[in-house]
């Protein structure tokens, strides 16, 4: 029998020339032997081997920041081996905030490579509480500390490094300004862009300064990035096209601003003196490998025209990565593109045709008919598709009739086409030809037609949809069924009643949705009877029905259907249970909480959470230690449904935890907004604002929302005590206090803000 081997035999195995029989023996002095063996494992770190540098980096990570980290520190000394040095660099890295208390003590270190490296963990680490004393770096008296001090202020993206970087951009040398520059793009406050805007002039930082003034997203800088596109400078005006680009494409995805300050970009180039010269900039730029300059270009061209562009917007419209924007370019236009845009209908090919008929969809009224007369006989239905969406604009005896024929094209896209732009134009003529039509012996016409009837939004088209009811297709009759709902409404029950019995399942099902929508309590016990329809599908809008109209005659049903062996008819009753909150089912319910289809516990948690009495948070507390994020969403919603004070703290802690699934930490959020103000309830607003500083996206938007909705009835919660907030989060902040000030003057007083 084989003994083991001891320490000494794998330290021995450490100096062995295979280099798998060096690394197994790392794992098993890690393994085995723990903190005993660190010495010995950092020394591994200089190994020529990078597999068994890895080994010792996942070994060292796992014993933890408080053994390893100090003995990590003065690794970093061995300047003689590269690979040792930087593998101590990625285990300090992989320790994260852990590891802070032992490198900010070795960022005084005497020696500036290792003030350095330690510069450079805390700035991949990223954790805040580093702030002050990287700060306090920028004035090392080493170049490469000050340097990489200036890089990680940049990596952690905290407001308190604005005014130091923006001194530094000021006054340091070219290298460190320039690095400076980026790291305050980086942290995007609106507070660099005046100092950014001042050092425009300085053209070896004029580069970075337009990068960082695209990533800060302030609208103060678009007047100075036209006036750069403008300038004729061939070295920026390129660079200074793709940062309104970038710019103009921030606003628009900024939740917390509005419509105004969306559109901001556009609103200034139309109205900046050298339009021709901005033309002619974003002409230049379109030949660009960068696809940002492009974009940027192509949002000028949309504003100042020029008809010399069009021949270069047209081979774009075909590139999917710039073909919306090309589009909106060629369609600003006008007139100009007409007989190019023929020429391109006539002789183009398929993907030129398709975006061609785009532009046309775009032009509306104004689409030349000679074109669209081209397009619509087109062999490809996409064009034809498109072209019938143009018509929609027109509605001209011309376009009414072309439409008609296209409701028998045998392309569907087309027919859908033509139904809607028919709809649009609409008026008593159209009804008549659409009613002298009818007869047709062809059912494609006849589905279509009925569904244009349906969206005329008249009630003479109803004698002609009673008749299409009574169809022989059972598309035509479920299409006349749904076209009479959004006509008569109410009036039309006993129809749909008796539609109940029709033939086709999906006319049945049709039915059934429209007795709820439309239905009063006449209306149960056609829809009771339906709940037993041989087809599911039928039967769960049957149950969805009955649930909208609220009675309580389809209990006894509903609880019949939850014991259904067809998992979607008990979903279907879970569902109505959920929507009705009646009184007395509270037991079958949390019977199918053990249920074996996950979305059946997933809906028998949602009717909890609706159910009047009695609170069921404590059941749905347990539920939260689901596996299933799907679930744990549905907990938390439900928790949100009982309107109940005990649901806070189980929302509070979902709503916190960082490694929770995003999505359920988002309906938390939410939530804890339905839930309303309360009173002393501080917790809330302090998650909330914690939220807003987020990481992820995500969160800080459902916070957003949430912390606004709160304040429209509380202003407090934008004054409660806090986090201490910085980037993104701050900027949030910001915005949510100055919307609510622009709403409620005396908000700021009361509230005691500074």
């Amino acid at each position: 029998m084989l003994r083991e081997p001891t320490f000494s035999d794998l330290l021995h195995e450490l100096g062995h020339e295979d280099e798998e029989r060096r690394r197994l023996a790392v794992q098993e002095i890690a393994q085995r032997w723990g903190n005993k063996g660190v010495v010995q494992l950092i020394g591994v770190l200089g190994d020529v081997d990078w597999r068994v540098r890895k080994t010792a980096v996942e070994s060292l990570v796992l014993l933890g920041a408080d053994v390893v980290a100090p003995r990590l520190i003065d690794a970093l000394r061995a300047g003689d081996n590269a690979g040792m040095r930087n593998a101590a660099v990625e285990a300090l890295t992989r320790f994260g905030s852990s590891a802070l208390p032992y490198l900010l003590g070795s960022s005084t270190d005497p020696d500036p490579d290792v003030r350095k490296f330690v510069t450079d963990i805390l700035g991949e680490i990223g954790d805040g509480a580093a702030v002050p004393r990287l700060v306090q770096l920028l004035k090392d008296e080493d170049d490469n500390v000050r340097a990489a001090a200036v890089e990680a202020l940049g990596k952690i993206q905290d407001a308190r490094a604005v005014l130091p970087l923006l001194e530094i951009a000021r006054t340091a040398e070219l290298w460190t300004r320039f690095t400076a520059v980026i790291s305050l793009g980086k942290i995007r406050d609106p507070r660099a862009v005046p100092v950014l805007l001042g050092l425009l002039s300085d053209r070896a930082l004029r580069k970075p300064i337009v990068d960082a003034l695209a990533e800060i997203g302030d609208p103060n800088a678009i007047g100075p990035l036209l006036d750069l596109v403008a300038s004729r400078d061939a070295a920026t005006e390129q660079v200074a096209i793709g940062a309104l680009g970038r710019l103009h494409d921030g606003l628009q995805h900024a939740f917390a601003l509005s419509e105004l300050d969306r559109d901001a970009v556009p609103r200034f180039a139309a109205l900046h003196p050298a339009a021709t010269q901005l033309a002619n900039a974003a002409m230049a730029a379109l030949d660009s490998l960068d696809e940002r300059v492009r974009l940027g270009a192509l949002l000028l061209l949309r504003v100042v025209p020029a008809a010399k562009a069009i021949p270069l917007l047209l081979e774009l419209i075909t590139d999917e990565e710039v073909q919306v924007p090309a589009v909106a370019a060629l369609i600003a236009m006008g007139d100009a593109a007409f007989p190019t845009i023929l020429e391109k209908m006539q002789g183009g090919d398929e993907r030129e045709r398709q975006a061609v008929a785009l532009v046309l969809a775009g032009l509306g009224p104004r689409a030349p008919r000679e074109v669209l007369r081209a397009g619509l006989a087109d062999p490809n239905g996409h064009v034809r598709a498109t072209c019938a969406r143009a018509l929609g604009e027109l509605r001209d005896a011309f376009a009414r009739e072309t439409l008609l024929n296209l409701l028998s094209d045998p392309y569907p896209d087309v027919q859908a086409a033509a139904v809607r732009s028919l709809q649009r134009i609409g008026g008593d003529e159209l009804l008549a030809r659409l009613a002298a039509l009818y007869p047709s012996s062809e059912p494609r016409l006849r589905r279509n037609l009925v569904s244009v009837m349906g969206g005329l939004g008249t009630a003479d088209a109803a004698p002609l949809l009673v008749k299409g009811i009574r169809d022989d297709d059972g598309e035509v009759r479920r299409r006349s069924l749904l076209a009479l709902g959004e006509l008569e409404g109410a009036r039309a029950v006993r129809h749909f009643a008796l539609a109940l019995t029709d033939e086709e399942p999906r006319v049945r099902k049709a039915a059934a949705v429209l007795l709820g929508d439309y239905g009063d309590e006449t209306a149960v016990e056609p829809l009771l009877m339906a709940m037993e329809d041989r087809d599911v599908w039928s039967a769960c809008s049957a149950a969805e029905g009955v649930a909208k109209l609220a009675d309580l005659r389809a209990l006894p049903a509903l609880l019949k259907l939850l014991d259904s062996p067809v998992d979607v008819l008990r979903i279907a009753a879970l569902k109505a249970l959920h929507r009705m909150r009646p009184r007395g089912v509270r037991t079958a319910v949390l019977g199918r909480l053990k249920d074996d289809e996950p979305e059946v516990r997933r809906w028998a948690c949602l009717a909890l959470g609706s159910l009047p009495e009695p609170d069921a948070t404590e059941v749905l507390a347990a539920q939260l230690e689901s596996s299933d994020w799907r679930m744990r969403s549905a907990v938390v919603e439900a928790l949100g449904g009982t309107r109940s004070e005990a649901a806070l703290p189980l929302l509070h802690r979902v709503a916190a935890d960082e490694n929770e699934d995003t999505a359920v930490r988002v309906r938390a959020i939410g939530a804890l907004a339905e839930l309303g103000p309360r009173d002393d309830d501080s917790v809330t607003a302090e998650v909330l604002l914690s939220a807003l500083g987020d990481a992820r996206p995500e969160i800080r938007k459902a916070a957003f929302f949430s912390l606004r909705a709160l304040a429209n009835r509380d202003p407090g919660y934008l004054y409660a005590t806090g986090p201490e907030l910085h980037g993104p989060g701050l900027a949030l902040l910001y915005a949510l206090r100055e919307a609510l000030d622009d709403a409620d003057p005396a908000a700021r007083s009361t509230q005691g803000r500074d």
